[in-house]
């Protein structure tokens, strides 16, 4: 389970009995929109990455000298 799913309210003390145990034990985000923004992050990574590996290829082909054969 991604840790956004697991959070709760930051202000309301935690096992202290005054708050109601519908506060604390739920999850502060839905699992569906959790579930949504881990992907949506894994998918934002995978391009960063992505974007990495063409700017080292750009530069791997500047430097080729097959390129000064065209």
């Amino acid at each position: 389970m991604h840790p956004c799913c697991r959070a709760t309210l930051p202000w309301m003390p935690q096992g202290s009995g005054n708050s109601p145990e519908w506060v604390t034990d739920r999850p502060l985000l839905p699992t569906a929109i959790c579930h949504l923004l881990a992907h949506s992050f894994q998918q934002l990574d995978r391009i960063d990455s992505l974007s990495e590996q063409v700017s080292f290829l750009e530069e791997q082909l500047g430097s080729c000298s097959c390129k000064k054969d065209l």
